[in-house]
């Protein structure tokens, strides 16, 4: 209860208070307990506490392979994403994986495929992204919704990691039955990061009144259960619809808004920081006085972040470069968003490369090869 409405702080004093009474031999539930409480610490930013604590609850376990190691290693998971260690990420999430095959439980097995399958999207290995989707709906998909309940962070990660992967059909599936799941058992922590997700697919399939409602939605709820970790990650998302919609205004307020809620150099608050520059950027800003904004994501090429956010705003920092008439260093983002597409190997991100590269061509005088490109894009897209 103090989770889902927002009272983090209370919400690890009582878990750390429960844990304390837990008798000696219930390592189930001192595990489950744990991972709760490091989760409560993760929203608030105290990423450092979290993993020390999951550390010294798996090395005390006798069995590596039980269902208590999985449930420590998926939340070891979660705080690798949120410190950017997505080697890390990775890393757990194969080994809880590994860990929940055996065991026969389609759920465990789904969360950690789930996992493993959202540390790979942020890594932008495609290929095992989608390897690890697909067993997580194969499990997932055939439990019924009360198994679900204690487990809608997979749910989350599941739709997130196919919208990461172009599969947008598959994640507003998965993100709408979470938000049904949240719903009907008063988890509302869980609801706006679901209907985010599922508003950005939504989005991209191109009903975008239909995103702006989903997203509006997910503000409410985010509202509700006040965590500023959420409400910064709900409201970069929001700006990015608004970008999309064409309202600059909202996008930017939706951007600033989100800083507010951002502390630290973890991964949200970096893609926070992104997001607020690259609306600044396309509001008429030089890049020169908003460098800040961009220096923990690795700079304006954005090496820090995930390829399948490179890509589109590579395409960005292309066109807003060859409106300044500065078409070199549009080049240079142009093959930035050519070289993260190639990483990806998807074709909305081929296209999205391909329309930069072809916009370079043109500027520089080279009408055929860009009307080959341009074509290409069409084709891909």
């Amino acid at each position: 209860m103090l989770r889902s409405t927002g009272d983090l702080d209370r919400c690890v004093a009582t878990l750390l208070e429960a844990i304390e009474l837990v008798p000696a031999g219930e390592t189930r539930l001192r595990v489950t307990l744990t991972a709760r409480c490091a989760a409560a610490e993760n929203f608030l930013g105290r990423h450092g506490q979290a993993k020390r604590r999951l550390a010294a609850a798996f090395e005390s376990l006798p069995d590596r392979s039980s269902p208590e190691a999985v449930t420590a290693l998926l939340a070891l998971m979660a705080t690798a994403f949120f410190t950017f260690d997505v080697d890390g990420a990775c890393g757990f999430a194969r080994r809880a994986l590994a860990a929940a095959r055996p065991l026969e439980d389609p759920v465990l097995i789904g969360a950690a495929a789930s996992a493993l399958a959202y540390s790979c999207s942020n890594a932008g290995t495609v290929l095992e992204t989608g390897s690890s989707v697909d067993e997580a709906v194969v499990h997932l998909d055939a439990v019924p919704d009360e198994a679900l309940a204690g487990h809608l962070d997979a749910v989350n990660r599941l739709a997130w990691s196919e919208f990461m992967i172009e599969r947008d059909e598959d994640a507003i599936r998965h993100a709408a039955r979470g938000v049904s799941v949240a719903r009907a058992t008063g988890q509302g922590q869980f609801l706006p990061l679901n209907l985010s997700t599922q508003a950005l697919s939504t989005m991209r399939r191109g009903d975008l009144a239909a995103a702006a409602a989903l997203q509006d939605e997910a503000l409410e709820t985010a509202e509700v259960a006040a965590n500023g970790y959420v409400m910064c990650w709900v409201l970069t998302i929001g700006a990015h619809v608004s970008m999309t919609r064409g309202d600059l205004d909202e996008a930017r307020r939706s951007a600033e808004r989100a800083l507010v809620h951002a502390s630290g150099d973890g991964h949200v608050p970096t893609m926070a920081r992104v997001r607020l520059a690259m609306t600044r950027r396309e509001m008429g800003e030089p890049a020169a006085g908003i460098e800040g904004l961009v220096r923990g994501a690795g700079g304006w090429e954005l090496g820090r972040v995930a390829p399948s956010w490179r890509v589109p705003y590579a395409e960005a920092l292309t066109r807003l470069e060859l409106g300044g008439g500065r078409v070199d260093d549009a080049e240079r983002f142009a093959t930035c968003a050519k070289r993260a597409a190639e990483e990806l190997g998807l074709p909305l991100a081929t296209a999205t490369a391909q329309r930069a590269r072809a916009a370079v061509r043109l500027a520089r005088g080279d009408a055929e090869a860009a009307a080959a490109l341009a074509l290409a894009a069409a084709d891909a897209a």
